[in-house]
């Protein structure tokens, strides 16, 4: 049992004492309170080793730790000895250690082995705030990269709109969207909302006839950008919309109908409030490019030709399930 203590004892102090090569020596008294024959205190001290710490000759007052070694005698009928150190630091706490030893050779063993385990203790609660420090900061540093990802709002709701741009007048839609928002950072709020409408304008007497028109899209808002005070924020976006834009012509002699494509693409801003915690209120507006623009006649007359700029306002109530 000695010698596997001995063997941890010479090799903990190499280890220990690379990790605090670099630090200034703390100091320590060791005081041995024993009988010579049986403990030499020269040696006591050769056999422990730590770059952290230097002994110092008693008495020191500037001195961390204070050390008392003592062997005494455990009773005449068992033949043993008593091993004891005493551990006092500056501040005034102690503690003491006891080990039973057969010999003043595994005495000795004995003493080395606890001065070594207390040295070794002292140095690592040196080390521990700043260990925990670096710590706290890589935990702290790994928290903001989570952070700016996390999900702040996720709200599903219906819209209504007034737009401009797929049909010769204004026209009204309904619609439904969702919308996920992510914390960011500074004015990088990111918000990424999809919307499904229907606009249509109906009753649109020409020369010629009458035509009726409708808008069924899906719309796409990416918003990279934002600021918020309270429950109010505004977001900057890029939109996309794509869908089928379709027309009908009545009051004429053939009447017919026509199906196209739509696509759009712009710029909007996004304003929305929380007045509840579970209810948030939107206010779009967006100004967008048709990527293609078709044109509509009774024949042999146009009447109408889709612009080159396409306009939107909606506003929507939607429920927030963060």
């Amino acid at each position: 049992m000695w010698c596997a203590l001995c063997a941890w004892l010479w090799l903990s102090p190499s280890a220990w004492g690379a990790r605090a090569a670099d630090a200034e020596p703390r100091s320590a008294v060791l005081v041995v309170e024993a009988d010579a024959r049986c403990i030499d205190a020269a040696e006591l001290r050769a056999r422990v080793a730590s770059n952290a710490w230097r002994w110092v000759e008693r008495p020191s007052d500037q001195a961390e730790l204070r050390l008392a070694a003592s062997v005494q005698p455990q009773g005449r009928e068992q033949g043993g000895l008593q091993v004891t150190l005493q551990l006092r630091r500056r501040d005034g706490r102690s503690a003491e250690r006891t080990l039973a030893a057969q010999s003043c050779e595994a005495a000795l063993d004995a003493l080395a082995l606890l001065i070594q385990m207390t040295l070794d203790a002292e140095t690592r609660s040196q080390e521990a705030p700043a260990l925990t420090t670096d710590s706290a900061r890589s935990a702290d540093s790994q928290g903001q990269d989570a952070a700016w990802s996390a999900v702040t709002q996720l709200v599903v709701g219906v819209s209504t709109a007034l737009s401009a741009g797929a049909a010769p007048a204004l026209h009204l839609g309904l619609g439904a969207y969702a919308a996920l928002e992510l914390l960011g950072f500074g004015l990088v709020r990111p918000r990424l909302q999809l919307e499904f409408s229907h606009a249509w304008r109906s009753g649109v007497a020409v020369d010629g006839g009458t035509a009726d028109f409708a808008l069924t899209a899906g719309q796409l808002l990416a918003c990279p950008v934002g600021a918020a005070a309270g429950a109010l924020a505004a977001h900057g976006c890029g939109t996309l919309e794509v869908g089928r834009v379709w027309a009908q012509g009545r009051d004429v002699y053939e009447p017919r109908a026509a199906d196209h494509a739509w696509a759009s693409a712009g710029l909007g801003v996004l304003l929305h409030a929380r007045p509840v915690s579970r209810l948030e209120l939107q206010l779009e507006a967006a100004l967008s490019r048709p990527l293609w623009r078709d044109r509509f006649s009774f024949a042999p007359d146009v009447f109408y030709a889709v612009p080159a700029w396409r306009w939107q306002i909606k506003l929507g109530l939607a429920v927030c399930f963060l």
